[in-house]
């Protein structure tokens, strides 16, 4: 297992610089001002960092962003989707996936909405970015987790939206 890094490793000028689970590339994603790392893991089967606000008002939900990076040469956006929908359709009343945005040919941006699970009054709504290639997956995520709600009638405002897709959109992986 690779030595957990500190929050501080992390801030590069403008940028976070988010290990990745192929030993040969970073990845890099815009930074997040107000926001602290939550979760820095690292094993043999991938990498996970989450962000969070400083400071969060729970009246309006809980706000992430996070970067997985998994070592399974061959994971496709497609095959990425498809577990996703499975799986979180075991779990969701209401599930949305919206259409995927090519990027380039390595991956693309696309969004999920889970307007209720089904053993609670929570739902989320997630826009993701992915990268294929090399050794490993690599997702980057902004994700709103709150009261359930309609799908027809999403919990975070166009522009926020815009905002996550154009944080997702920034993200890039750059050979060490």
């Amino acid at each position: 297992m690779r030595a957990k890094l500190s929050a501080a490793t992390f801030l590069c000028a403008l940028l976070l610089v988010c290990p990745s689970a192929w030993a040969g590339e970073k990845v890099l994603i815009p930074e997040l001002p107000g926001w602290k790392v939550v979760v820095n893991l690292s094993d043999p089967a991938g990498d996970m960092l989450e962000l969070a606000p400083e400071k969060e008002d729970a009246g309006k939900g809980m706000r992430r962003a996070g970067v997985v990076a998994v070592r399974r040469p061959g994971m496709t956006t497609e095959t990425f989707i498809q577990t996703l929908k499975h799986k979180m359709g075991d779990l969701c009343e209401s599930l949305a996936v919206g259409p995927v945005h090519s990027r380039d040919n390595l991956g693309g941006v696309f969004t999920v909405a889970c307007g209720r699970y089904k053993s609670t009054e929570i739902g989320t709504f997630s826009v993701y970015r992915t990268f294929q290639g090399g050794e490993s997956f690599t997702v980057v995520d902004r994700t709103w987790k709150g009261p359930a709600f309609a799908l027809h009638q999403l919990p975070v405002e166009a522009e926020e939206i815009e905002a996550w897709t154009t944080f997702v959109g920034a993200a890039r992986r750059v050979a060490q």
